[in-house]
C-alpha cells in the first residue's frame, strides 16, 4: 500500500461512551495506516475519557486531549491546533467509517485534489440506507455555494455537502487562511466552515459510493427541544448571508433561491422544535411564536420561491400547520399581542 501523506482524523467527544468503541475501532482498522486519530474530550461526565485513554494505550496513533466543555466547535478547533497531518477529516463519535474510507480519500488528495468528500449511509437501529450516488459533471463556484447552503442539485449530485462528515480538507489551506468553526454555533457550524473553505477549492474530488456511516438516533440532541434554537438559526442565516455579500454575489438569482430554501428550512425546524417543547411548559398560543417571528424577519427571502409551485404548496402547508385546529399565524399573533399587553401593564 502506498503512503501518500498523513491524515489527521479529529473526533470531538462528549458523553459518547455508548457508541465510541465502534467509532474508534473503525479508524484503527483502516486499510490506510498513515494517520493520527485526535480525540478531544469536551468535558465528558461519563466514562468517555477513560475509554479513549484505553485506546491510546493500545495504539500509538490515538492521541487523547481533555478540555473544559465548550461545545463541538470548540473541540474541533482544539483538534485542528493539534493536528500534524497533511490532510484532515472529522468524524463524530456516534458515527463510523468504512475500512477503506481514508485510503481512497488520501489517494484522491494525493493525485491533486484539495477537497474530497464521499457518499454516506443513513444508519437506523436495524437498517442502513445508502444515499443516491454522487457525481459532478460541470459546476460553477456559485452552484457549489448553493449546494453547500441548501443541497442544491444541478448537473451534479453532491449529497449533504454542508455536513462535515466524510469530508477531507487540506490542513495547509485551513491554517494559511485561518479557517475555524464558529464557537458561538452548535447548529450549522459545519456548513459555514465548509463555505469558508470553499473559497479556496480548485480541484474537488468525489467518492461516489458511501464510505461514512451517519447514525440516526431518536433521542439525539438534534431531535430534542432547544430553547435557543431561534438564535442559533439566526446566527447561521446571517453568517451565510454575510458570506454571500463578501463574495459580491447578493444579486445572484441562484443564491437568492438558496437563501430562500435555507430560510424556509429554518421556519420548518422552528415549528417542529415548538412541538417538542415539554408538555408542562407548552402554551398553545406560544407554540409557534418563533416561527412567525422568523417569517416577519426573513419573509422577504422566502418570497423568492413564489413561482415554484410544488415548493410553495409544501411550505404553505407548513406555514398553516394546524395546532388545535387553528392556523399557526393566528396563534402566534395572539401570543405577540398578549406579550405587548403584559409589557404595557408593567
Amino acid at each position: 500500500m502506498e503512503r501518500w501523506g498523513k491524515v489527521s482524523v479529529i473526533v470531538p467527544v462528549y458523553n459518547s461512551e455508548q457508541w465510541l468503541r465502534q467509532c474508534l475501532d473503525s479508524m484503527i482498522g483502516q486499510t490506510y495506516k498513515e494517520l493520527e486519530i485526535i480525540v478531544v474530550d469536551d468535558g465528558s461526565t461519563d466514562h468517555s475519557f477513560d475509554l479513549c485513554c484505553q485506546y491510546a494505550e493500545r495504539d500509538r496513533r490515538v492521541q487523547v486531549y481533555r478540555k473544559a466543555n465548550g461545545g463541538v466547535s470548540s473541540a474541533r478547533n482544539y483538534g485542528l491546533r493539534q493536528a500534524a497531518g497533511d490532510w484532515v477529516m472529522f468524524v463524530d463519535p456516534d458515527d463510523w467509517l468504512e475500512r477503506e474510507a481514508v485510503e481512497e480519500a488520501a489517494a484522491e488528495m494525493a493525485s491533486g485534489g484539495d477537497f474530497c468528500f464521499c457518499n454516506y449511509y443513513l444508519c437506523y437501529a436495524e437498517t442502513k440506507k445508502e444515499q443516491p450516488e454522487l457525481y459532478i459533471r460541470t459546476i460553477t463556484r456559485e452552484e457549489w455555494y448553493c449546494a453547500v447552503i441548501s443541497g442544491w442539485k444541478g448537473d451534479f449530485c453532491l449529497g449533504s455537502l454542508g455536513g462535515i462528515g466524510g469530508k477531507v480538507f487540506d490542513l495547509r489551506v485551513i491554517r494559511e487562511n485561518e479557517i475555524q468553526f464558529r464557537e458561538d454555533l452548535y447548529l450549522g457550524e459545519d456548513g459555514l466552515f465548509i463555505l469558508q473553505y470553499s473559497r479556496f477549492i480548485k480541484t474537488p474530488r468525489v467518492l461516489a459510493r458511501a464510505k461514512y456511516n451517519y447514525r440516526i438516533r431518536e433521542n439525539s440532541a438534534s431531535r430534542r427541544y432547544k430553547p435557543d434554537l431561534r438564535e442559533q438559526l439566526m446566527l447561521r442565516f446571517e453568517g451565510v448571508r454575510e458570506f454571500i455579500e463578501k463574495e459580491g454575489l447578493e444579486e445572484s438569482r441562484n443564491l437568492q433561491i438558496a437563501l430562500a430554501l435555507l430560510s424556509w428550512g429554518s421556519f420548518h425546524v422552528l415549528i417542529h422544535n415548538a412541538r417538542r417543547r415539554p408538555e408542562e411548559k407548552r402554551d398553545r398560543a406560544e407554540l409557534c411564536k418563533d416561527a412567525i417571528w422568523w417569517q416577519e424577519r426573513y419573509g422577504r427571502y422566502m418570497k423568492c420561491l413564489a413561482t415554484a409551485r410544488k415548493q410553495t404548496r409544501r411550505f404553505i402547508w407548513l406555514k398553516y400547520a394546524l395546532v388545535g385546529w387553528l392556523p399557526v399565524s393566528a396563534l402566534c399573533r395572539v401570543a405577540i399581542a398578549r406579550d405587548k399587553w403584559r409589557e404595557r401593564r408593567k
